[in-house]
């Protein structure tokens, strides 16, 4: 196994299927993203695959870091770290991801910038630079361009929807697209300790795959959340610890076929 899903992930990318978010690993990567955790502070370290309207709701300074070991397979790891500042007129957000090992790597250096245009609406915008390099194949460069909006439909009750490559970025010699992305979230929290969402996720080349997660905090120390998502039916389960100003936090996400994959990650408010 530690040698065959790395030889699969180089094997797409020599066959012009451009990035991860075609494979196995991919589907994986951005499952993880979708945790109905209870604040924005804790969705925005995850939101910047999916939605980067989430860095219009925060409302102190951010700093996050985490880890993941896809599949528990070795070279099949992802690092991440972002820092988010609010502005009065809006909030900006930076953060950098690298997949992969000297063999094969992935890099992407995001920018998010969002700001409400009234009190139940907001807006963000997410520019991505990515970096392929495969080791003795050379690498390439791209940039996409996500746009998302928000809006507030009840006290109780928010609606949000991201548009991911809006500008349509190609990878590559060949000029690959990659990947479109639509991202459709209902979220209802009836009281402050429970959050739940609905979601669907259509990457334009394939079936839409629908979600559905659940959040409970059941002590000021501690909280807890759980997410399903089809095509396939899938599995991530999340436990939160807060101490001081630190969010320090545990994922472990299944799949039909594969072991389980593992994320570590904390997350520092000022």
């Amino acid at each position: 196994m530690k040698r065959i899903i790395p030889a699969l992930v180089v094997l797409s990318q020599l066959l012009g299927i451009t990035g991860l978010q075609r494979t196995e690993g991919a589907f994986l990567r951005q499952h993880l993203q979708t945790l109905p955790w209870l604040s924005a502070d804790e969705r925005l370290l995850n939101a910047t695959q999916h939605s980067p309207v989430e860095i219009a709701s925060i409302n102190r300074m951010i700093l996050g870091a985490y880890y993941t070991r896809l599949f528990n397979v070795e070279g099949l790891q992802e690092q991440k770290v972002l820092a988010a500042v609010p502005f009065s007129i809006g909030n900006v957000g930076v953060s950098y991801l690298q997949f992969g090992d000297a063999a094969y790597r992935e890099q992407t250096l995001t920018t998010l910038i969002g700001m409400h245009l009234t009190e139940d609406t907001r807006i963000g915008l997410g520019v991505h630079g990515y970096q392929l390099a495969i080791d003795d194949y050379g690498a390439t460069t791209a940039y996409g361009i996500d746009i998302g909006a928000g809006w507030e439909v009840t006290p109780d009750v928010e609606w949000e929807i991201a548009y991911a490559n809006v500008n349509q970025a190609t990878i590559g010699r060949q000029k690959e697209l990659l990947p479109q992305q639509i991202f459709t979230a209902l979220r209802y929290a009836p009281t402050g300790d429970v959050l739940s969402q609905f979601y669907l996720v259509h990457e334009l080349e394939y079936a839409v795959r629908y979600g559905v997660g659940l959040a409970y905090q059941p002590l000021p120390w501690i909280s807890g959340a759980i997410d399903f998502m089809t095509n396939p039916v899938r599995g991530s389960y999340g436990i939160q610890f807060y101490w001081k100003q630190f969010h320090i936090f545990y994922v472990a996400a299944t799949h039909p076929a594969l072991p389980f994959t593992h994320r570590f990650g904390i997350v520092f408010t000022l």
